[in-house]
């Protein structure tokens, strides 16, 4: 499979702020199982199945999938809840039954997509939630099911948030022309922290999460972030995936920076087509994770090659180099051509008073009193000039 397809046991959230994006993102991952060849089980209200069916219309015979049973949208609540109200067990009986009825009617897998929210009812508890998830994760544990439990964000709390986001390995997020790069940003961060990346790495995935959204958003394109938690031989790590409609598209038009971050990370591999547009995932591996040395680590072949005019492998350089301008006295900071700043090291911080949240991804014009000023370095510095002592 794609890295941007669904993966049998795959248990993922999807967050949304609006309807349409929610459609942006479940629309076509509903569409993918259904060319599978899998069953897909849809528990929604009846609203929001419409819409999703409606949207399914242009590409996917709606009818006849329903007929067969290949696709089956559950929008009363007493279907899995006949008390009326959710019950844990109630909901583990009807997904093991569902489950199980469309393996017996010969489907290959299942992919359940579920609305947390309307299948809990408004006053979930956390505890409630928390049940709920593990329950599915138990259920993709065993079976060939892909689960994807979409949220929307404006009516979730930040404290079921962030614990939804820390028990998903996976966070599919859709992007529109008017997706919030902030709260997108603060999501990455959520997933990335408990992984134990130093703080230089954190630093850098949340740029490259802020970079890839901000450009995509920025250009009116569509598609889809895919957040990924990691373990591979008890290794730790991260893989952020962006996918955009839009064929053609480069992998530095995608993520401007990527000449810059591109060596900063372990992995890399774009995909593109006519068909699928164009997909693009960057990985990240805890370095001082105890068994981070254990596995081998897989560089893409552009970044092999100017390892190998080198003359040696130079990621320990890269690390070091790394650590020593993150925990460097002096302040200092990395911006884009454009002035935005992309990181910062935590003396900077500490002398400006600002956590990284607020700092990185503003334009450094708005910390300096002299616009002009600091309009006039970035021009001379946007031409390789040297500015000293300006």
């Amino acid at each position: 499979m794609g890295i941007g397809q669904l993966r049998e046991g795959e248990h993922a959230s999807l967050f949304y702020d609006r309807p349409a994006e929610l459609l942006e993102s479940l629309v076509p991952a509903v569409r993918q199982a259904l060319a599978s060849g899998e069953q897909c089980i849809y528990l929604a209200d009846e609203i929001t199945a419409a819409h999703v069916a409606s949207a399914l219309g242009p590409t996917v015979d709606v009818r006849e999938a329903l007929d067969r049973r290949a696709l089956r949208l559950v929008t009363q609540r007493v279907s899995f809840c006949p008390t009326g109200k959710f019950r844990t067990g109630e909901m583990a009986a009807f997904l093991e039954r569902s489950v199980t009825d469309g393996l017996a009617d010969g489907f290959p897998g299942v992919v359940v997509a579920e609305d947390v929210a309307w299948a809990l009812g408004p006053e979930a508890r956390l505890d409630e939630v928390a049940g709920h998830e593990e329950l599915v994760e138990s259920l993709v544990a065993v079976h060939p099911v892909t689960a994807i439990c979409q949220y929307a964000a404006p009516h979730v709390p930040p404290s079921v948030a962030h614990m939804v986001l820390g028990l998903h390995p996976v966070v599919r997020i859709p992007l529109t022309d008017a997706t919030d790069v902030g709260a997108v940003r603060q999501r990455g961060r959520a997933i990335a922290e408990p992984l134990g990346f130093a703080p230089g790495d954190l630093t850098l995935m949340w740029t490259v999460i802020s970079e890839l959204v901000r450009n995509v958003v920025e250009r009116g394109l569509r598609g889809e972030l895919i957040l990924r938690r990691l373990e591979r031989e008890h290794r730790l790590g991260m893989c952020v995936t962006v996918r955009v409609e839009e064929a053609g598209l480069t992998p530095t038009a995608l993520l401007p920076v990527l000449p810059e971050v591109g060596p900063l990370m372990d992995e890399c591999e774009v995909l593109s087509g006519a068909d699928r547009g164009v997909i693009m995932s960057i990985t990240k591996w805890v370095r001082d994770h105890h068994s981070a040395r254990e596995a081998p680590l897989v560089v893409p072949s552009w970044k092999r090659e100017t390892d190998a005019a080198r003359g040696s492998d130079v990621r320990p350089q890269r690390e070091e180099l790394i650590d020593f301008f993150d925990n460097a006295p002096v302040p200092l900071h990395w911006l884009a051509e454009d002035g935005r700043i992309l990181w910062a090291n935590r003396a900077e911080l500490e002398l400006l008073g600002y956590t990284s949240e607020e700092y990185i991804g503003r334009n450094t014009a708005e910390f300096h009193e002299d616009a002009d000023a600091i309009a006039d370095i970035l021009r001379r510095l946007s031409r390789n000039e040297t500015v000293n002592n300006y």
